[in-house]
């Protein structure tokens, strides 16, 4: 139970991760001009993954899908629809599916650090820890102040049991954002209680997250 909380945690901070001119006025003008455009254009997957991302912030998950796929039909190699598509299938848990999704995306373009981040979250899902490591790794050789990278490695080693490993990762995300409450809870929940309360074992749950509103990803 203790895992399934704290993944869902990081599940939904990755999906709610936005930079700062993501703002409601932004969104809500790109969906009158993503929208405006598919209804002149054809063959728009650019569109079609805007008001995707739009029908996830209304909480119309499976609208976004449809899009999401449907952009992918136009364009089987566009990235964008495979990184917002993976972050969907992670909220739902499909982490298998996700990680394809997130390994298209980084085919797409290599440097995009959150299509790394998302394939580390979906293979930590998986309990692919090793392979999860590398892909936390590089989300954050691209680029270093991705806070929520931090995050969701440090609660990775925190379910391993790797208390050293796991607070560094925590505290470097609050060294980049002092708000961030993921990793404030948990350090500090650390920090109040012995080791061994920390680092039982457990195993994965198929148990599905709330259903969150999500801000996905631009083209």
């Amino acid at each position: 139970m203790k895992r399934t909380a704290l993944l869902a945690a990081v599940v939904l901070l990755f999906a709610l991760t936005v930079r700062t001119f993501d703002q409601t006025r932004y969104w809500q003008n790109t969906q009158t001009l993503a929208e405006h455009a598919l209804d002149v254009t054809d063959n728009n997957n650019v569109a079609l993954v805007l008001v995707g991302n739009a029908r996830m912030r209304n909480g119309r998950a499976a609208e976004a899908e449809a899009l999401y796929r449907q952009a992918l039909r136009i364009d089987p190699g566009y990235g964008m629809a495979h990184l917002n598509l993976g972050n969907l299938l992670v909220l739902r848990r499909q982490f298998a599916d996700a990680a394809d999704h997130f390994r298209a995306a980084i085919r797409w373009r290599p440097e995009l650090e959150r299509a790394h981040l998302g394939l580390a979250i979906a293979l930590r899902g998986l309990q692919q820890y090793e392979e999860s490591d590398r892909e936390f790794a590089e989300a954050l050789r691209l680029n270093p102040r991705l806070a929520e990278a931090h995050v969701a490695w440090g609660s990775s080693w925190k379910e391993r049991g790797r208390r050293d490993q796991a607070l560094e990762h925590f505290r470097a995300a609050l060294a980049i954002n002092p708000q961030q409450p993921v990793a404030r809870r948990e350090l500090a929940e650390m920090e109040s209680v012995p080791f061994a309360a920390t680092s039982r074992p457990s195993t994965a749950s198929t148990s599905p997250p709330t259903s969150p509103t999500t801000i996905p990803a631009r083209p």
